[in-house]
């Protein structure tokens, strides 16, 4: 019988007699390890167990929602009290460690970054502290490759929602090629890696900048030929929205319905953890991809943020897309403007849910907005155009040197083809 102490310690991994070339076909002079063998003490721990409730000045910790195929975000992170992240210093972050998803979105994958040192992870993310000698990043690869997907995928338990155990986690198969094979594999990855993180901040810019070309036309009313002429809004307002103080001359109050179309999204009939040939749409979930489906409900400019749970996230789409029905969709000839209104709505105030957060279609067409006159309407949409074109151009070019980084990966890592050849 555990204590109630040893019971409150990270989960250590012990050996077992899996043998992983049995698992995997390797070329000649390559070898495999177990994950486990991979490791700077043969030890895999997973994290906090009962994190209770969040404490503004605790010990931040990254959970299974903060991971976005492979994606940090870091958004509404869970900070834990120093009492009880103290019980869990093996899984304290150092930065440079490999964690992977247990529970939910199982076997997603990333390299901790240095950013991270001081961190936790809660029970739903293991960490993998990889030796020098295999290296983090290659075992990233490897955690993301075809053969170790299906691995998981196969011993994951269901029950009551798709979770992986350490001893499986443990078993993974870890091709070692040689050096110099390793190391060009790396080296084209990343370089795929890299262009594509590249594009992403590329887009965080150009947002950043538009956005505050929004406040300043739109906040601040410092737009082209602005005259200065104020009036009240509540004078202003035929929709009895609300008192917003005072807007230029020739503006309104409206509510945001008037400017939008908001509908729900719906729940697929079926869906694919994993992108395959058949199910290649994207589900569009509150705050990320969910999963795969076979056909889309949308494939035009639209806005899809969180119905139900979590909500506020703001996610944009041109691409064939399914949103499920914990979402909601918005539509507009004016998106972009519409884009950093809801940027600004306090989602907390409009929540509906006794049990878990709601918001309804209803109060967010009610949401009371200022809108400009036609023409600076217009003059608005011309300015952010481009910016929001380049924004697109580059989610295209993601997509491509994403499908093109996953395609070559298994030919790769199979020793099928070779980087330089």
């Amino acid at each position: 019988m555990q204590s109630k102490s040893e019971r409150n310690l990270p989960r250590l991994v012990l050996m077992s007699d899996f043998n992983p070339e049995e698992f995997v076909t390797i070329p000649d002079g390559w070898s495999c390890k177990r994950l486990a063998d991979c490791t700077i003490d043969g030890n895999i721990s997973y994290g906090i167990v009962q994190p209770g409730k969040h404490v503004d000045d605790g010990v931040p910790v990254i959970r299974v929602n903060n991971v976005n195929n492979g994606q940090l975000e870091l958004s509404g992170v869970l900070k834990v009290s120093p009492e009880i992240e103290s019980k869990f210093k093996r899984t304290r972050l150092m930065g440079g460690e490999v964690l992977l998803t247990l529970v939910g979105s199982t076997g997603q994958s990333f390299v901790a970054p240095s950013k991270l040192r001081g961190w936790n992870v809660p029970r739903a993310i293991a960490v993998i502290r990889v030796n020098e000698a295999v290296g983090a990043d290659w075992v990233n690869l490897c955690l993301q490759s075809k053969n170790t997907k299906h691995f998981l995928d196969v011993r994951a338990n269901t029950t009551v929602q798709k979770t992986l155990n350490l001893k499986d986690v443990r078993d993974i198969p870890i091709i070692i090629p040689p050096k110099d094979t390793k190391e060009e594999i790396e080296s084209t990855v990343f370089a795929f890696s890299k262009k594509i993180e590249l594009l992403r901040e590329q887009n965080k810019t150009l947002e950043t900048l538009a956005q505050a070309i929004f406040k300043e036309w739109f906040v601040h009313f410092n737009y082209p030929d602005a005259t200065g002429e104020m009036v009240d809004s509540l004078s202003a307002c035929n929709a009895q929205a609300g008192e917003l103080g005072e807007i230029p001359k020739g503006w309104r109050v409206g509510k945001l319905g008037e400017i939008a179309g908001i509908g729900s999204g719906k729940r697929p009939e079926n869906k694919s953890e994993q992108k395959t040939e058949s199910h290649c749409i994207p589900l569009i979930g509150a705050t990320k991809i969910m999963g795969y489906v076979e056909n889309h409900l949308y494939h035009e400019d639209i806005i899809v943020i969180g119905r139900v749970g979590t909500h506020g996230e703001i996610q944009r789409f041109s691409e064939k897309v399914w949103a499920s029905d914990n979402t909601l969709v918005i539509k507009s000839d004016n998106l972009d403007f519409v884009y950093f209104i809801l940027t600004g709505v306090d989602y907390e105030v409009m929540n509906r849910g006794a049990v878990q957060p709601l918001i309804t279609q209803t109060d967010l067409k009610n949401y009371p907005v200022i809108v400009p006159s036609d023409d600076v309407m217009m003059q608005f949409n011309q300015c952010i155009k481009p910016t929001f074109e380049k924004v697109k151009s580059n989610n295209s070019q993601i997509q491509t040197l994403s499908k093109t980084r996953d395609t070559l990966l298994p030919k790769l890592m199979s020793g099928q083809v070779r980087a330089y050849e």
